[in-house]
């Protein structure tokens, strides 16, 4: 499973126009996965799909925590998220 991270520029037009990519990368979540509850410290290098970017990376910590089939809610995702 693939995950898109996108870096955007909103033109600072207050939101009136389309916001147009600058940079992007996928990132293979399955690397990341494990049976027990983990977490990962990683750095995306995205890709410049503009000239006026010369270099974007992006640092985040991946939480992997495994919820058991047809048990999974959005509630439930939302609470996982806060207790990371």
């Amino acid at each position: 499973m693939e995950c898109g991270v996108l870096l955007k520029d909103d033109g600072g037009d207050g939101g009136k126009h389309r916001d147009k990519v600058i940079a992007s990368q996928l990132v293979n979540l399955k690397l990341f996965a494990t049976i027990v509850p983990s977490q990962s410290q990683i750095e995306v290098h995205l890709q410049p799909t503009s000239s006026k970017v010369v270099f974007a990376a992006l640092r985040l910590t991946l939480s992997c925590v495994f919820l058991r089939q047809g048990k999974a809610t959005y509630v439930m995702l939302v609470s996982h998220m806060a207790d990371v």
